[in-house]
């Protein structure tokens, strides 16, 4: 019986962990391709977020707390990669 319990935690934890990761997917797929992969990376690290914010918000209201923990995780590693790039992209490193 307790395998069950968390099995069934995991599954929603997972998909709130991967469903921000989706649109970013997809819009790499069909984002033109350019010489350098500048263009790409930078889309990668605007959406993110901006989609885990409306997963979190939509988390948030139908209060499903398991799925909510899965989308603040990518939601604060993508922050930190956003403030790690910023600090040792541009200081010449």
């Amino acid at each position: 019986m307790e395998s069950d319990r968390q099995s069934s935690r995991l599954w929603p934890f997972l998909i709130g962990f991967f469903a921000p990761l989706v649109p970013a997917i997809i819009g790499l797929l069909f984002l033109p391709d350019t010489s350098s992969g500048a263009k790409k990376f930078v889309f990668l690290l605007i959406i993110t977020p901006l989609v885990a914010i409306g997963f979190l918000i939509y988390e948030y209201t139908s209060n499903k707390r398991v799925m909510m923990y899965g989308t603040l995780l990518v939601f604060l590693l993508g922050i930190s990669f956003v403030v790690w790039f910023n600090l040792f992209a541009f200081s010449g490193w």
